[in-house]
């Protein structure tokens, strides 16, 4: 990094250390999101590009509604993503001089939406398997359910999504990065799975942008999970694949 992406790193970083507190009650606002005894926590999963976004605002648009003979619930969606505009010195381009000073942020996020007992669909990639298992730790501790909903998206299509965005909104995602990133939260499912065993609900979601497939299935197995969606790749030959996809865009 250059002196001045350093100092801006840092700054960022001090910025989310003074007023994470004030910036978790803002984002936890509890006159909005009403604690509850059972309150619902889901973590999305899945490559960057795999679609989560929008499943999840889909989820937090239908438990809103409700069912027709039940009562729709208000539920707290986080997106690490969204804290960066919070930050002065955020243009999108510079994203990944910001991730230190929103995984702050997000920790006092978390901690007050787990204090207050308020229902939340956390908005991530599940890529760092550690990271994973505190949060799930958390929930169960605290007697909530603990959901995954794993969005899965050939990486191909994953990918151009990814680079289509960065046009969009600025946000650049390296390619190796995102080859990393894929593999892990494969991996890091099947990991969880194993795991947690029946204390934790994982459900499937395979959705192609190119409507070649696409279904959902409920509380998947490791077994289910290698036949819907097989590991095909090492990192070696997604980097190829993917640039062999970027020849022919």
């Amino acid at each position: 990094m250059t002196p001045e992406e350093i100092e801006l790193e840092e700054a960022a970083f001090q910025f989310a250390i003074a007023h994470r507190r004030s910036l978790a009650k803002q984002i936890v606002d509890t006159e909005v999101f009403i604690p509850e005894r059972a309150p619902l926590t889901v973590f999305m999963a899945g490559s960057p590009g795999a679609g989560k976004t929008e499943i999840s605002m889909a989820m937090v648009e239908a438990l809103e509604k409700g069912h027709p003979e039940g009562e729709g619930r208000r539920v707290l969606r986080i997106d690490p993503d969204d804290f960066r505009e919070l930050i002065p010195g955020y243009s999108g381009g510079n994203s990944y001089l910001f991730q230190r000073a929103v995984t702050k942020i997000l920790e006092k996020v978390l901690d007050r939406a787990f204090e207050k007992r308020v229902s939340f669909i956390l908005d991530g990639t599940m890529s760092n398997l550690g990271v994973a298992k505190r949060n799930i730790d958390r929930v169960l501790k605290g007697s909530r359910t603990a959901q995954i909903m794993y969005v899965y998206q050939r990486p191909e299509l994953a990918w151009e999504f990814v680079k289509a965005r960065e046009i969009a909104e600025g946000r650049n995602i390296p390619m190796e990065k995102f080859a990393q990133q894929f593999l892990a939260v494969r991996r890091n499912i099947v990991e969880l799975r194993q795991s947690y065993g029946q204390n934790l609900h994982i459900d499937l979601l395979v959705k192609n942008t190119d409507c070649s497939e696409e279904f959902y299935e409920e509380g998947v197995t490791v077994e289910q999970i290698d036949a819907l969606i097989p590991e095909t790749y090492d990192y070696q030959q997604l980097i190829e694949l993917l640039t062999e996809a970027d020849h022919h865009a």
